[in-house]
């Protein structure tokens, strides 16, 4: 069984078989699973840094080795729904794929914005460059939650972009027509 979102193209293969990929990631961090790995990760970075004091490189260099534990997670992750078995369709459902399957048109949409979304949205405000200028965003707003004085200062701002994009996604939704 090919692991995919429904009715899109398949996951990328994992580089090295153990790193994790952005297609997954984008739908998995809604899920348990997702934030139960995050929750993981935070609890272990303030254990370590109360014993030991970390500097801000050295926090960083936590943040860095934390990829290919998701990688690792993400490999299990597909390897399970790869065995599990077919769910059997409903009499009146048409039959569904195993794989994720992302909130359509009908539902309502989720406290972040879509992968979609956030394409479509640097695509319209910055052209070309919509995929550096989003990829340096990201990279700040990470610098930003680990070199900040507060740990609750840098995930602050992180929060509030986060609810931001997705409150404008949420707000054109309800307009009958959006811009491309």
């Amino acid at each position: 069984m090919e692991l995919s979102i429904h009715g899109k193209r398949p996951f990328p293969a994992q580089y090295l078989g153990f790193w994790p990929t952005r297609e997954f990631w984008n739908i998995a961090i809604r899920t348990p699973l997702g934030m139960g790995a995050m929750a993981l990760a935070f609890i272990a970075l303030m254990l370590l840094d109360s014993l030991f004091s970390l500097s801000a490189w050295q926090i960083w260099v936590y943040s860095l080795s934390q990829l290919p534990v998701a990688g690792l997670i993400e490999r299990f992750t597909r390897d399970r729904i790869r065995r599990r078995p077919p769910r059997l369709p409903a009499q009146s459902a048409p039959a569904q794929s195993t794989a994720l399957v992302q909130a359509g048109p009908d539902q309502p949409l989720g406290f972040c914005a879509t992968e979609e979304f956030q394409r479509a949205f640097f695509r319209h405000h910055f052209g070309n460059l919509g995929r550096a200028v989003r990829l340096s965003l990201e990279l700040s707003l990470g610098a930003l939650v680990v070199f900040a004085t507060g740990p609750l200062w840098g995930i602050g701002m992180v929060m509030v972009y986060v609810v931001w994009l997705g409150a404008v996604e949420r707000r054109l939704c309800r307009r009958p027509e959006l811009p491309e």
